[in-house]
C-alpha cells in the first residue's frame, strides 16, 4: 500500500489547547515519528496508524464533523461506509467510522475516530486514522483500540 495513495482526510479527536499528549504505539507497531502535533506508527504488514493534532479553520460541533466526514468519504471519495457508531476515545465522546475502498487494486479498511472538545481559546483537533488490508485490520484492531483508549 502506498501511503500517499490514500491521501487521508483529516478527522477530529480533540484535546485542550495547552495539554501535552504522548502517543502510545499499538502492540506490534513501531513509531516512525512523534511530536506534540501527532505521531505515525506502522506494523510489519504495513498497517498504519496516523494521529495528527491541529487547529481547525472553523469551529464545529461533533455532529458537524460527523456529517462532514461521512459526506467527504462517501460522496467525494467514493468510500463505502461499513459502520458508524458512538464511542469514547480517551474518555471523550466520539464517533467511530469504518470505511472500505480499493486503493491501487487492493481492498483497504479505514477506521476514523472523531471527537471534538472545547479548548481554552479554541477547539483543538486530533485525527486518528487506522488503515490496513481487511486481514491486517482484523489482526491489529484490538491493539489499535487499546492504544487509542477506545471504549
Amino acid at each position: 500500500m502506498k501511503l500517499r495513495s490514500l491521501a487521508p482526510f483529516v478527522v477530529a479527536v480533540s484535546v485542550s489547547a495547552c495539554a501535552h499528549r504522548t502517543w502510545t504505539a499499538p502492540d506490534r507497531f513501531v513509531e516512525l515519528e512523534s511530536s506534540r502535533s501527532g505521531a505515525k506508527f506502522v506494523s510489519s504488514d504495513d498497517a498504519r496508524l496516523w494521529i495528527r493534532r491541529f487547529d481547525p479553520e472553523a469551529d464545529g460541533s461533533l455532529q458537524y464533523w460527523r456529517d462532514h466526514v461521512r459526506l467527504q468519504f462517501t460522496t467525494e471519495r467514493g468510500y463505502t461506509l461499513m459502520s458508524e457508531r458512538d464511542v469514547k476515545v480517551g474518555g471523550e465522546p466520539a464517533v467511530e467510522f469504518v470505511f472500505e475502498a480499493t486503493v491501487d487494486g487492493a481492498l483497504q479498511r479505514y477506521a476514523l475516530f472523531l471527537s471534538v472538545e472545547s479548548g481554552l481559546v479554541r477547539d483543538r483537533v486530533v485525527t486518528a486514522e487506522f488503515i490496513a488490508t481487511p486481514e491486517a485490520f482484523a489482526q491489529h484492531e484490538a491493539a489499535v483500540r487499546t492504544a487509542l483508549r477506545v471504549e
